[in-house]
């Protein structure tokens, strides 16, 4: 699921033609108390072929939870 999440970019339209996603910023943010939780930030910007650049920028955020239970197995003292 986060390989597919990662493969996604934003779309545009122009009226030159093709528009380009570019990644203008890509960062990660690790939850402490937990290694396998983080959050995934990326920033793009969408720009034409003649270099215009859109205004507003795309934020995609992805939150990963580590929400599987420690299992202990063995015999517990007596």
């Amino acid at each position: 699921a986060l390989d597919a999440a990662l493969a996604l970019t934003p779309t545009g339209t122009d009226n030159s033609g093709m528009v380009i996603a570019e990644v203008i910023s890509d960062e990660t943010t690790p939850n402490p108390p937990c290694k396998n939780a983080y959050t995934h930030v990326r920033i793009f910007q969408l720009e034409d072929l003649c270099g215009n650049v859109a205004e507003a920028t795309f934020t995609q955020t992805i939150t990963v939870y580590d929400n599987i239970p420690t299992i202990t197995f063995g015999t517990m003292p007596t």
